[in-house]
């Protein structure tokens, strides 16, 4: 359902974020990447909201709106 996809995603962003633990070792070494790299929050979190867009969003009316997206 929307909300459990929604709730994934929140638990993934955490994760990646590195504000909670994880056992996954994707999400553990991108922690440590953003971290050693310097990568912003930022950045992770308008990745993770992209996703999110996805779960109600399949089209754009506009190229604009696409390239927003992206």
């Amino acid at each position: 359902s929307p909300a459990e996809q929604r709730a994934e995603l929140d638990r993934l962003r955490a994760a990646a974020l590195g504000e909670e633990p994880t056992d996954d070792p994707v999400l553990e070494a991108f922690a440590e990447v953003c971290e050693r790299s310097g990568i912003p929050d930022e950045d992770v979190h308008s990745f993770v909201d992209a996703m999110e867009s996805d779960i109600d969003t399949d089209r754009y009316e506009t190229y604009a709106d696409l390239e927003a997206y992206m």
